[in-house]
């Protein structure tokens, strides 16, 4: 910034926002074809009917074994906090009108979509099909981690931005978006990375005699 005399932009929506988010899809194109390669590959093991002998865990399965009470109440607490400075800020008398009515059920929607796809994972859907019990296991936590860290982070950036609207601190909001992008790539997708580590996982389940 000294270098090159940028400062930031103090109308509102500025076009600053653009090149955040741009640098944020960049940092995220090699995660999302890896993702999207390895999904492929499990589909084409599926499809080819080689598949492991199938053995059951006939050990119950509690939520808490996956993640402390702690995180939950931490992003329940963190979603009640947004929501309820958010209404104040709106009037809690006062009628909504539909950007109101966008905002609470996008972002209801958005942590309902994530504890689905958590609990569809947890009653037993593998990653992948050769994958180990540990390593099942060990994909739910980090499942879960990632989640309750994403509608933590959610609705902590979402209060500073209705701070940022109240205040009119808008050439800040470029900064903060950037703040909270890289918040997601630490503890999301960094997240996933630093639990899923190749030498810590199971690879006795590619051997001959268990398929």
């Amino acid at each position: 910034m000294l270098i090159t005399g940028y400062a930031p932009s103090r109308t509102k929506e500025n076009g600053h926002i653009v090149f955040v988010v741009l640098f944020f899809v960049l940092q995220s194109i090699p995660y999302i074809l890896h993702a999207v390669t390895t999904q492929n590959w499990h589909r084409n093991i599926r499809g080819s009917g080689i598949l492991p002998t199938r053995k059951a865990d006939l050990r119950p399965r509690k939520i808490l074994d996956f993640i402390p009470p702690t995180y939950i109440a931490t992003a329940a607490l963190a979603f009640i906090g947004w929501l309820t400075y958010y209404l104040y800020n709106k009037g809690l008398t006062t009628a909504w009108d539909w950007q109101t009515y966008v905002t609470v059920v996008g972002v209801t929607v958005i942590n309902f979509i994530m504890i689905a796809v958590g609990l569809n994972y947890f009653r037993g859907k593998k990653f992948g099909p050769y994958q180990a019990y540990k390593d099942q296991k060990k994909s739910i936590e980090t499942l879960f981690r990632v989640f309750v860290f994403a509608s933590v982070m959610l609705s902590l950036h979402l209060v500073v931005a209705e701070a940022i609207n109240q205040n009119g601190w808008d050439e800040y909001e470029p900064l903060v978006l950037s703040l909270y992008f890289q918040a997601v790539i630490i503890f999301g997708l960094g997240e996933v990375m630093r639990r899923s580590k190749i030498e810590n996982m199971d690879f006795s389940v590619y051997q001959k005699g268990q398929l």
